[in-house]
């Protein structure tokens, strides 16, 4: 990784971080149990869902250059992980909601059983954020670069045609020419 995005990702997450402080405490946004199901269990479903294709996707990124197919199924891979992170997050929060209407007799610890049961949701987000979307960024790069490398290639491609037709245009007419000096 460079730099930039480095930077870049260290400047967001003191963003978020400071625009969680301004309202609240930090230890607001943390709840043990509900990062591991969210965290654990999108990348146990990513796993499930995609299977060998997550290595190959970390495979693809490494590589100097990689196939259009590679690139195809890294970007599915990414977009497979991006829903897991989703619908666990999603079902993590009905587990949070259900739980937190079986005890409605309370009224005091309704309010806090409904932030607990949406962190999730934003855990889910923060694991778009900051695993998803620089995954799919880095796949699509790739993507770009590939293609501008094949269009180079077809480039060259077709110089070399021309210029095969050019020598065999040449050849043609050097033929021509010592035929017609030896007719003389």
């Amino acid at each position: 990784m460079d730099t930039r995005r480095w930077a870049g990702g260290v400047a967001l997450g003191m963003l978020l971080v400071m625009g969680i402080l301004v309202g609240s405490p930090l230890g607001t946004f943390i709840d043990v149990p509900s990062a591991i199901l969210t965290f654990g269990g999108g990348l146990a479903a990513w796993l499930a869902a995609s299977g060998k294709a997550v290595p190959a996707l970390f495979k693809t990124l490494q590589r100097e250059v990689a196939t259009p197919s590679e690139l195809a199924r890294a970007r599915a891979t990414v977009q497979a992980g991006r829903r897991s992170f989703w619908l666990v997050a999603g079902a993590a929060t009905m587990v949070g909601l259900t739980q937190m209407l079986q005890a409605l007799d309370d009224p005091a610890a309704i309010g806090p059983a409904l932030a607990v049961s949406m962190l999730p949701l934003f855990y889910a987000f923060v694991a778009d954020l900051f695993i998803a979307s620089p995954l799919a960024h880095r796949v699509a790069a790739k993507q770009v670069s590939a293609a501008v490398e094949l269009d180079v290639q077809h480039a060259v491609d077709a110089d070399l045609a021309q210029s095969r037709a050019t020598l065999e245009a040449l050849r043609a007419r050097a033929r021509q020419s010592k035929a017609s000096d030896t007719v003389r």
